[in-house]
């Protein structure tokens, strides 16, 4: 996270380099604004805590590979702690600060990335890549920085194995924020992106922040090259090409801001990008107010897709403050620098985003029969009642509710997870008037079907609420047994979470969820609203009317 690490680290008496913040903006024009105004409320992400099974002190970024996975430790020697994936299992380490042959003079946290199997580290003035194998490291190609406005260049975003952007870093009011560069040949290709014009250019305070108050971190698409621009103390996003184009602008609606104070809000940091997706860390407060209350931090993750849209937008149960996806195994990995010698797991097959993965192939997967249903916005059935439905599925809905973005795309679709094929989707209300941070409310259902004949309900609901119950960060946690519904066993689980609108103004956010076997099905629901007593009447009649349909995967 940006510049919380030093703060941390200072209060441990340890130096740690400072964050190269990522500059992009660009000449806009009105066909590429926009201005979002409705934030999706998708729910709560539940983590399970896993005990690493070696020694990590100072933990400042996380890489992942197909099968691999890499922690970026900030100390002197083992700098990085290679893991196999999915058991995070660890393989060796490597690395060590000094001059000799195959050390670091020193490493920038924000120049370690992944490139196909290679790990990709600046180190002093050189970028040096290393190739991971199953038990050791190679290192490979080095490269000399060349210089650039009297300084090697740096802040370094690889688009492919011989084109990087760079940061410019001296901002100038309506001047350049970043350059395009062949590395080997040390030549620039150009430079795009623009610091804003300031109104009042006597005013040498806002002058001087320049540079800080417009700090970006940029993302590539792996895919084709195209970037993702998020600022940390500017409620907006800058989408980009390859050669640096604009290609998307998006502001998100932010409540008026009193100009004399003296700290800004952190929005967006983190971000990570796959092919399809981004999945961003939401702060919404100063840094200042997340070091003073660490036990009450809990970031929001954010998941956009390259066109600007955002999907989804969960509350997480942990204070994380970096974060990797692993498409491969459909999981986020994340650990925080509140919590020490442990890491987080979240399951994103349980998510409607990992969907739009999914092999399409397999039997079991219903024909896409609404095609046109993200245009239309609606549930099934638009000309009449509100109801969501699939082949698997029937459910009426609250009247004004509708699919969440993402589930749009997967509402007729199965996904693999646990040895169990699931269906369902993520709803979400309109928002009170007046209220855009934490106005609405959010309902998942998932239904589950169990591959094999010898399933276990009893065992699997069990070992699904006793994950809860040892979960320490949700505040007043209750799990009881369910009475009434089938044979087997039954949960209803009831948590909170605090939420913080950029204005400081905090809400409590109270979910409830249930679990439950039906009819040879595990039957998963949630509802998360800063407004549950509002909502809640009309989401337990929606959910009461929940009917599994006859039809069963195909598991041939």
């Amino acid at each position: 996270m940006y510049s919380l690490e030093r703060d941390i680290y200072c209060k441990k008496l340890l130096l740690l380099p400072v964050l190269a913040l990522f500059f992009l903006s660009c000449q806009s024009n009105d066909s590429s604004k926009r201005l979002i105004s409705e934030i999706p409320d998708s729910g709560s992400l539940v983590s399970k805590e896993i005990t690493l099974d070696s020694t990590v002190l100072i933990p400042s970024k996380m890489l992942v590979f197909p099968d691999k996975a890499v922690i970026f430790d900030n100390g002197k020697e083992d700098l990085f702690k290679v893991y196999r994936l999915p058991e995070f299992t660890f393989l060796y380490s490597f690395g060590e600060i000094g001059e000799g042959p195959n050390e670091f003079s020193y490493v920038n946290e924000n120049s370690v990335q992944a490139m196909d199997d290679h790990l990709v580290v600046v180190s002093g003035t050189n970028l040096i890549k290393i190739r991971l194998e199953n038990d050791s490291s190679v290192m490979g190609e080095s490269v000399e920085l060349f210089m650039s406005n009297g300084s090697p260049v740096n802040g370094l975003v690889m688009i492919d194995e011989s084109t990087y952007i760079s940061d410019i870093m001296d901002a100038k009011p309506g001047g350049p924020e970043h350059q395009l560069v062949h590395l080997q040949r040390g030549e620039e290709l150009t430079t795009f992106g623009k610091f804003p014009e300031l109104s009042n250019i006597e005013n040498n305070r806002q002058l001087d922040r320049l540079y800080r108050d417009f700090g970006k971190r940029t993302v590539v698409n792996p895919k084709d090259g195209r970037l993702a621009a998020f600022y940390f103390f500017q409620n907006q996003i800058k989408y980009y090409n390859h050669q640096g184009e604009l290609l998307h602008e998006i502001e998100i609606e932010t409540p008026p801001k009193n100009d004399l104070e003296e700290e800004l809000n952190m929005y967006r940091v983190e971000p990570f990008a796959t092919s399809t997706h981004i999945y961003v860390m939401y702060v919404g407060k100063p840094k200042s107010e997340v070091m003073e209350q660490p036990e009450i931090f809990r970031p929001l993750l954010e998941i956009w897709d390259w066109d600007g849209i955002l999907l989804e937008r969960f509350t997480l149960d942990q204070p994380l403050t970096s974060f990797a996806v692993s498409e491969e195994f459909q999981k986020l990995y994340g650990f925080s620098y509140f919590k020490e010698d442990l890491f987080f797991e979240y399951d994103l097959k349980g998510s409607m985003i990992s969907g739009l993965n999914m092999d399409k192939s397999f039997k079991g997967f219903s024909s896409a029969k609404d095609i046109d249903s993200k245009k239309r916005g609606q549930g099934a059935n638009p000309n009449s009642e509100n109801v969501a439905e699939n082949d698997y599925y029937r459910m009426e809905l609250p009247s004004g509710w509708k699919y969440s973005p993402s589930s749009l795309e997967v509402k007729n679709e199965l996904w693999e997870s646990d040895e169990m094929y699931m269906t369902g989707a993520i709803f979400n209300s309109e928002k009170l008037q007046g209220n855009t941070f934490c106005g609405g409310a959010s309902m998942q259902v998932k239904i589950a079907f169990p591959k094999g004949a010898a399933f276990d309900f009893d065992d699997y609901l069990k070992s699904r609420a006793n994950r809860y119950k040892a979960n320490k960060n949700l505040a007043g946690l209750t799990v009881k047994e369910l009475d009434g519904y089938t044979d087997s066993k039954g949960y209803r689980i009831n948590f909170s979470n605090q939420l913080t609108d950029p204005n400081g103004q905090k809400y409590v956010s109270r979910s409830e969820v249930t679990l439950f076997e039906k009819e040879g099905r595990i039957i998963y629901t949630s509802f998360t609203s800063c407004n549950y007593e509002y909502y809640y009447n009309d989401v337990q009649a929606s959910l009461a009317s929940l009917t599994v349909k006859d039809k069963f995967p195909d598991w041939e």
